[in-house]
């Protein structure tokens, strides 16, 4: 929440967080949070992966 106000307030083109590696079971109790960011703000949204070695 405090994400998704923040990129309102400051009305950011872009929003680029990592990407999340939560199993079915986080994502069920806690939600998918890089989904939720990305519909709760209007501005862009890049998810990074890590790294591929």
């Amino acid at each position: 929440d405090a994400l998704i106000r923040l990129a309102k307030a400051q009305k950011y083109d872009v929003v680029v967080i990592g990407a999340s590696r939560e199993g079915l079971l986080e994502q069920a109790i806690h939600g998918n949070i890089p989904e939720a960011i990305a519909r709760g703000v209007d501005s862009t949204v890049i998810l990074v992966r890590e790294a591929l070695h």
